[in-house]
């Protein structure tokens, strides 16, 4: 009769044990499908962000190419400068500056500014090309 108990209370403390280690792995489990989720979301944005550097990498390109074509038809017909800014102003005067400064959000404005300083930027680098 006593090893019936002592088999019984040996049972209990298997089944006990048992369940104390199912538990604990789910929360392995759960802890590893937690950070494989982490993981995932990083993985995805750092995807998203290369994608993104690729694509602006190739407009720079795009944008050097054609800065490379101006200047090659600038040296071509000097003139030509004229009309190119003449083209510029027109696209300047069609924005609505003072929308963009009352509902422009903080990075459009300093993109707008820093495109208007490269401009003038460009444009100097231009004249002084020419006057050469």
């Amino acid at each position: 009769m006593k090893w019936e108990q002592e088999y019984a209370a040996h049972r209990r403390r298997l089944a006990d044990d048992l369940k104390r280690l199912e538990q604990r792995g789910q929360r392995t489990l759960s802890s590893l499908q937690f950070k494989e989720a982490e993981l995932m979301k990083r993985k995805e944005f750092l995807e998203w962000e290369l994608e993104q550097e690729m694509e602006q990498d190739m407009s720079e390109k795009i944008n050097s190419w054609e800065d490379m074509k101006l200047k090659v038809e600038l040296e071509k017909d000097p003139n030509n400068l004229k009309n190119i800014k003449k083209q510029v102003q027109n696209e300047l005067d069609k924005i609505d500056w003072d929308h963009v400064k009352e509902k422009g959000d903080f990075e459009t404005r300093l993109r707008i500014s820093e495109k208007k300083k490269e401009y003038e930027e460009v444009e100097s680098e231009l004249e002084a090309g020419i006057n050469q």
